[in-house]
């Protein structure tokens, strides 16, 4: 049944008028399962080979993709916003697990991820990359403590607020679309 939601998914994504090449993931509260499906929304647009996808682990505060798709964490988008890697693709792995999904972990983690998240650098990634993938997929933490995916959001062609039914309060999801 999932895995049909999440086929759904996509067929309501890629119906849209303007289907949208670069999206951020984010949710009101923290484990409300946006990681989780980030990966699983990333195998469904690649699913048949017609679409290459890459993820993005933009979650500098918890970072989770590399260690659930059997990645490394390093080096990742920290190295990229700190100009460390100046080539995305330097730092892009294949998940050999999911054909057609590729992944920018998140990097060693700064005591100081906010600062990191400026506008033109990840514009700058995002850029360098959407020639190669159908689809760029960005984890983000959560809204209710850290200002970074409102930070990230206008980068990307369209936000998905993952909101879990039975989880936490239902106003934290309202404050993140707001």
């Amino acid at each position: 049944p999932r895995s049909e939601q999440i086929r759904s998914m996509r067929a309501n994504l890629l119906t849209l008028e303007v289907v949208p090449r670069s999206i951020l993931l984010t949710s009101g509260s923290p484990n409300e399962g946006k990681t989780l499906l980030v990966v699983n929304l990333a195998a469904a647009l690649a699913e048949g080979g017609s679409h290459q996808v890459l993820i993005v682990d933009g979650n500098l505060r918890n970072p989770g993709i590399a260690e659930l798709v059997g990645g490394h964490s390093a080096p990742g988008l920290v190295d990229l916003l700190r100009g460390h890697v100046v080539d995305p693709l330097d730092v892009v792995q294949d998940i050999p697990t999911i054909p057609g999904v590729s992944l920018v972990p998140a990097g060693e983690l700064p005591e100081s991820p906010g600062g990191l998240l400026v506008p033109a650098a990840l514009r700058r990634v995002l850029e360098r990359v959407s020639d190669r993938y159908a689809f760029i997929l960005v984890d983000s933490p959560a809204m209710d403590h850290y200002a970074d995916a409102a930070v990230m959001a206008p980068e990307t062609d369209g936000v998905l607020i993952v909101v879990q039914l039975e989880g936490p309060a239902r106003n934290a999801a309202e404050r993140a679309l707001d």
